[in-house]
């Protein structure tokens, strides 16, 4: 996650603040259907691994090995075959996605009153880490879970790989011509001496502006398999 600030003087959902501002938009709406109200909220696209990196033998022939740690018939080789497509020189599957919004997505930065801001947000479609969720049956009936990510953590590792990349690559593009030219500054994440790109961009990942969307669905008591296949439900009353 990368946040900008913009100049001032372009349009963004934050000027429905004014008033006099959002009635003008509603009437232009209203009588022509065009205007700010048929803008999309958010630009997004979803680029191959072999866009990001130049050479991607290193990161094909460590998911190789992911694989092949694994015995054939089982759950881990199924997935990690899958996951290591994405590294293929040839393959354009869309390995990250790039989300463009308007405003300070960002818990860590905050927000100086009268600028306005963008995030670039980046999102891995095949991570390799796998964390877990467990119901604590002491505080079932309150619907409470047990969250643990496990970001980057064993075969997650090639995760930080690929989103370090990812987020040198999303500051790249809004430094480039159309967007630089809205674009005043970057104010976060600034200089961390820890890895640096182009710019000084601080190339760690920052995942503490992961959204996430979550349903429930009440069962009672249920039993899912590895797939999320409803195996078994007890109804309570």
């Amino acid at each position: 996650m990368t946040v900008f600030e913009l100049r001032p003087d372009v349009v963004t959902p934050d000027d429905y603040a004014d008033a006099e501002f959002k009635r003008k938009a509603d009437l232009l709406y209203e009588t022509t259907k065009g205007g700010l109200l048929t803008a999309t909220p958010a630009s997004m696209v979803y680029l191959p691994a072999s866009r990001l990196f130049p050479v991607l033998s290193s990161l094909a022939e460590k998911a190789r090995e992911f694989t092949t740690r694994h015995p054939k018939p089982s759950r881990d080789y199924i997935l990690n075959s899958i996951r290591q497509r994405q590294f293929s020189s040839e393959s354009s599957l869309g390995q990250v996605e790039f989300i463009l919004d308007h405003g300070n997505y960002s818990p860590v930065f905050k927000s100086e009153s009268g600028k306005k801001y963008a995030t670039m947000m980046q999102v891995l479609q095949y991570p390799y880490s796998r964390g877990s969720i467990h119901i604590d049956p002491s505080a079932a009936a309150s619907g409470k879970v047990i969250i643990d990510p496990k970001y980057y953590q064993g075969e997650g590792a090639i995760d930080y790989e690929v989103m370090v990349q990812a987020q040198a690559f999303g500051d790249l593009i809004c430094r480039t011509a159309p967007l630089s030219n809205i674009v005043v500054k970057r104010v976060y994440p600034q200089r961390i001496h820890h890895s640096t790109g182009d710019n000084g961009l601080a190339i760690t990942p920052l995942l503490t502006g992961t959204q996430l969307a979550l349903a429930q669905c009440y069962l009672g008591r249920a039993v899912v398999s590895w797939t999320l296949s409803l195996r078994s439900t007890e109804r309570q009353t």
